[in-house]
């Protein structure tokens, strides 16, 4: 509790701190990696209501938690949870993902549309962090030059003069 605490305080104010909305439904889609640039996400276990039981998860540390009954299951093929969604396992037996959701034309044309837009702004606003990066190296250029025309020195001397350790 101090942890997840201190950690919401010191992230929370400075807007680092993903929150889900509680809202939602385990059914809706996750926000995308672009949405959640720049913020921490944290996720724990909790017990949690799957295929319509409640299912306490156990870690390496947690050992006073052996309620649930082992998978009476005997053969187990990866294949067959490949294609059932499987998503990681608890000791009942396999956790599914709810099925994908089928999206329109319309839906996944404005998804697309959507990224493109937001890597066309990206590419921009990095396009003109360049600019602004090779005009302040120029600027420094200009500076080192000013600089040892000043002190009358090229910058073969100014070489040979560090490379003797001066």
């Amino acid at each position: 509790k101090k942890m997840a605490s201190d950690i919401e305080e010191i992230l929370g104010k400075q807007n680092l701190l993903y929150w889900p909305d509680p809202s939602a439904k385990e059914t809706d889609p996750l926000p995308s990696p672009a949405q959640l640039r720049g913020k921490v996400v944290i996720k724990s276990k909790l017990p949690e209501k799957i295929l319509g039981e409640l299912v306490v998860l156990n870690d390496d540390f947690d050992d006073e938690n052996r309620e649930s009954t082992p998978p009476s299951f005997t053969d187990y093929d990866s294949e067959d949870d490949i294609k059932e969604n499987v998503i990681g396992f608890s000791s009942t037996g396999s956790i599914k993902s709810p099925a994908p959701q089928r999206l329109s034309a319309d839906q996944l044309y404005q998804t697309a549309r959507s990224g493109s837009i937001e890597a066309s702004s990206t590419a921009k606003a990095v396009q003109n962090q360049l600019s602004d990066l090779s005009h302040q190296a120029q600027q420094s250029q200009n500076h080192a030059d000013a600089l040892l025309r000043d002190i009358n020195m090229t910058y073969k001397e100014l070489k040979k003069k560090r490379e003797k350790g001066w």
